[in-house]
């Protein structure tokens, strides 16, 4: 080299050769410095030689930060044989193989990692099994793309390159595409971010970080876990004590599917999987015929029946049909526990006969699960609630330390129950006993509102939408998880299907993200029953919410003043009736709706209450904006909006919808008048709970006989009536809605109905609630949600088809007390004497407030259904008196319960003056 260039000068000419001595021959510095002196006459001391280096960022070792970005480019490949001898390094612009020591160092740096990542895995979050209750396919359909995962070559560091070479022959020693010590430390890596990223309810996240085969693999196994975790906890307490990949599919594919002989078949015998997923193109409708669940309290309680082994049963290996749960027998011997069901099926992965690689490593999912017991029984009482049967975690929500609470508070427990509502399993009775069990800060009261801001009323009126119309989410809400889909569907609030029912499992496994409108029907009684009751487990305890609370779907934003236009409850009630006549299915009476408005009325909802709204931003979605540059809104009663709506439909509506529109705004027009100034003074009630004496300081509603009317006949035909067949009417002909429409101007009028002309019901108060028994002569009590037996007065139900009933306990009947304020009612002369007579008997009279004491009517039984009214058992002989039964025709055989008799005032310790009546008062 030319001595004359400046030494500084000649290191750029140099540097090729500098770089490709220490990289490329891998020379250390000073055989680098000597070669350079002896060969080209460049003289340089070593300091001059590590500085130049450092500058040029060329070094041999591999940093953390490039370990890291080697790792994370690994994790990446998609390929089954990805080895890190396909890596190779580049150093100052020359590409080097990952030699057998940078192999090593590597494992070191990945095995260390690993220990310090599963010791320090993120927090659980609750719900983080929840999520997956979509299948692969269905998602490969949803608007959310978390398939975009991006060619791993895309993202690859500038200091690495990845040669893809052919599959290898398979040798003696090693069989094709197994792995390197060296890759399984580096895989060990990437399952614990993907654990952290499960644990954490990741999920989109999840799947993005995955490539293509490793998502379907995660999206299957996930899925397999979830379905596995629901069923154990829907079935906890009967039928298999352990739910496997065999009887998983054969319970929830059927043995199309499922490599079964026909039913019936032994449970133990039921092992199999799906065929292909063609199979799941053409998936069989649910029967349009609903279930129900029948309010009733027999005179043995099954919950202190103690089972034991049936000999008989034990011996017959068919005895337990999987296709009939009637057959499924209570489990005997140690009592399980949920949390340690799921756990042990993560464990030994038994759910699943997924065979790819995993890219989440099950034992440190369950190591994590072991760590953190709060979090794994919150997810269980997830379950259960969704599920359906809370008796799979009632111990859980019975002990309630500090830490568990507060998870508690994240997974919206009251949301839970309102969005995943089963008409057919237990009725109201989870969210009857939630609002019981969870008090104090984790009452109904304080978790009203989730972290969309809905409402659980709100829920409610989600689930009539999912489950009885066409609207789409966007229409309600643009917060909801999956903008594509409402919560809880695949699940049906009458009973036909379920998310572990072959149908439902078919469909989503075809591709679909929603139940199809051809499998829905009209807002059935179930349905109406299920709501309406759960409306009144929400809104009839002391700590309830004010239900006159804003809700929190339907709102929108005005574009040209910006203000925000929040519906009242009754305000999204009007738009759930209006979208359940014009986007609802065919045959559509609009019944179910004035059975809930006729609800949230006597609890007190307040049809005089304006907001400003605008029905053309209702019915345009969640991102609809002012076509005009004036606002469109203006102050509205649910009156008000529900003829502006009725003004904008285009379309004709079927003459069923019509007239049930009708009455519909014939009910609020009713609630209008009896909360108006102008309203005549009538009988008002306060509301106290029995068991603590406390008032209803909000939630109830008493000043229009007409509503306490209609009231007292929805509650009779909710627990009398269901279609039996396809060509039956949904209405029973006691509810005649033509006879409430006699005159489209006249006010609303129900004493017409059969159910009040004809005194099937027993005795009411003025706001429509059914008396369980006076205490004095302005007191008595009623009950909450009354059974058949409780209002009417002789029998006439015709709900007594038993493989489509489930019974479930009623409520307390002393937990709700009536008392008649003085004054507000024009009393007669009789009425006060009886009041002179009654303060006159003190002692007497307080007897008669412990309510527990006290004598019921004449002729009355408190628990009138008798046991022998229910189908006789085989070897049993009947006594004639069947729950109902079919005559000749086909007609319903009435068979007559006791009924109240003319009785005097000392008969009921001086409760009513005169005879009573068996209709209301």
């Amino acid at each position: 080299m030319d001595r004359s260039i400046p030494h500084d000068k000649r290191w750029p000419l140099l540097k090729d050769i500098i770089i490709n001595l220490f990289i490329g021959r891998d020379l250390k510095i000073a055989d680098v410095a000597k070669h350079m002196k002896e060969a080209y006459g460049f003289d340089a001391q070593l300091a001059h030689y590590r500085y130049r280096f450092k500058s040029w960022n060329v070094h041999k070792r591999t940093t953390a930060l490039e370990k890291d970005k080697i790792i994370q480019r690994h994790i990446k490949r998609g390929r089954a044989g990805a080895s890190t001898s396909d890596i190779a390094l580049v150093k100052g612009g020359i590409e080097k193989p990952f030699s057998e020591k940078a192999k090593a160092q590597l494992r070191r740096y990945a095995n260390e990692k690993s220990k310090m990542g599963a010791a320090s895995l993120p927090a659980i979050v609750p719900g983080f099994i929840l999520k997956w209750d979509f299948p692969y396919h269905a998602l490969l359909s949803t608007g959310s793309g978390p398939f975009d995962h991006t060619s791993p070559s895309a993202s690859t560091p500038p200091f690495l390159t990845v040669n893809s070479p052919p599959a290898a022959a398979p040798s003696p020693g090693r069989p094709v595409n197994a792995p390197s010590p060296t890759a399984l430390a580096l895989r060990k890596i990437g399952s614990l971010d993907h654990v952290g990223m499960f644990l954490q309810g990741r999920s989109m996240e999840l799947l993005k970080s995955l490539s293509p085969v490793e998502q379907k693999a995660a999206s299957v196994w996930f899925h397999d876990l979830f379905l596995f975790s629901f069923m154990s906890a829907k079935y906890f307490g009967k039928g298999p004590t352990r739910w496997d990949a065999g009887l998983i599919a054969a319970r929830s594919l059927g043995s199309q599917f499922a490599g079964a002989s026909p039913s019936p078949r032994p449970a133990h015998a039921l092992t199999g999987t799906p065929k292909s997923a063609t199979s799941f193109d053409d998936p069989k409708p649910p029967t349009m015929l609903c279930r129900w669940s029948i309010h009733y309290k027999p005179e043995v309680d099954e919950r202190h029946i103690e089972w034991g082994p049936d000999p008989v049963a034990a011996a017959d290996s068919h005895a337990q049909d999987l296709d009939d749960e009637s057959t499924w027998r209570p489990w005997t011997g140690e009592s399980q526990y949920l949390p340690d069901v799921i756990q042990e099926g993560i464990t030994s992965e038994s759910f699943t006969q997924a065979t790819t690689s995993l890219p989440v490593s099950s034992p440190i999912v369950s190591e994590a699960l072991s760590k953190s017991p709060a979090q794994l029984e919150v997810e269980a009482i997830a379950l259960g609630i969704i599920c359906g049967n809370l008796e799979s975690c009632r111990g859980l929500l019975e002990d309630q330390e500090e830490e568990k609470r507060k998870l508690l508070v994240e997974i919206h427990p009251f949301h839970l129950a309102a969005t995943n509502l089963r008409g057919t399993k237990g009725c109201c009775g989870i969210m009857r006993d939630l609002t019981m069990m969870l008090q104090d800060d984790l009452s109904v009261g304080m978790l009203y509102r989730n972290g969309n801001g809905h409402t659980i009323l709100d829920s409610l009126m989600v689930t009539i939408l999912r489950s009885h119309t066409s609207a789409r989410p966007a229409l309600v809400c643009s917060s909801f998880d999956r903008p594509e889909r409402f919560p809880g569907e695949g699940i049906d609030i009458c009973g036909r299907f379920d998310l572990d029912s072959p149908c439902t499992r078919q469909l989503f496994a075809s591709g679909q993200i929603a139940v199809p409108m051809s499998w829905k029907h009209v807002f059935c009684h179930t349905s109406a029953q299920a709501i309406c009751h759960t409306i009144i487990a929400i809104f009839s305890r002391p700590w309830s919410p004010k239900i006159n609370t804003p809700s929190g779907i339907f709102i929108r934003t005005c574009s040209c003043c910006h203000k925000l236009l929040v519906p009242t409850p009754l305000h999204t009630l009007v738009v759930v009736a209006y979208l359940l006549a014009t986007q609802g299915s065919p045959g559509e009476t609009l019944f179910g709706a004035i059975a809930v408005l006729s609800c949230m009325l006597a609890l007190g909802t307040d049809p005089l209450e304006e907001s400003d709204l605008s029905h053309q931003l209702i019915l345009s979605g969640c991102a609809a904006r002012s076509t005009t540059e004036q606002c469109e809104h203006a102050p509205a009663t649910p009156l008000r909006l529900a003829h502006a709506l009725h003004r904008s439909s285009t379309g004709p509506w079927a003459p069923e919808s019509r007239l049930g529109w009708d009455i519909f705004v014939k009910v609020l027009a009713e609630g209008e008048k009896a909360r108006g100034p102008t309203s005549s003074p009538m009988s008002t009630c306060s509301h106290i709970d029995f068991d603590t004496g406390e008032y209803w300081a909000h939630n109830h509603f008493c000043g229009s006989p007409q509503l306490g009317q209609l009231w007292a006949a929805v509650q009779a035909e909710l627990v009398t009536y269901r279609r039996l067949d396809e060509d039956q009417p949904w209405l029973s002909p006691h509810f005649d809605l033509q006879l409430l429409q006699t005159d489209s101007t006249a006010a609303l009028d129900a004493s017409g109905l059969p159910l009040i002309a004809k005194g099937m019901l027993k005795e009411c108060t003025p706001c429509g609630w059914v008396v369980s028994r006076w205490l004095r002569v302005s007191e008595a009590k009623a009950f909450l949600i009354p059974s058949a037996q409780d209002i009417c007065s002789y029998y006439f139900m015709n709900m007594d088809s038993w493989k489509r009933t489930d019974f479930c306990e009623p409520w307390n009947p002393n937990t709700f007390c009536i008392e008649r304020e003085k004054g507000s009612e024009s009393s007669n002369s009789e009425q006060s004497s009886h009041d002179e007579d009654m303060s006159d008997e003190g002692g007497q009279n307080e007897e008669m407030v412990d309510g527990d004491d006290a004598a019921p009517h004449d002729g009355q039984d408190e628990n009138m259904m008798d046991v022998d009214a229910l189908p006789p058992s085989d070897g049993q002989e009947s006594n004639g008196y069947h729950f109902g039964h079919q005559g000749g025709g086909g007609d319903v055989m009435c068979t007559t319960w006791p009924v109240h008799e003319a009785t005097s005032p000392v008969a009921v310790g001086g409760a009513v003056p005169g005879p009573i009546r068996s209709g209301l008062t």
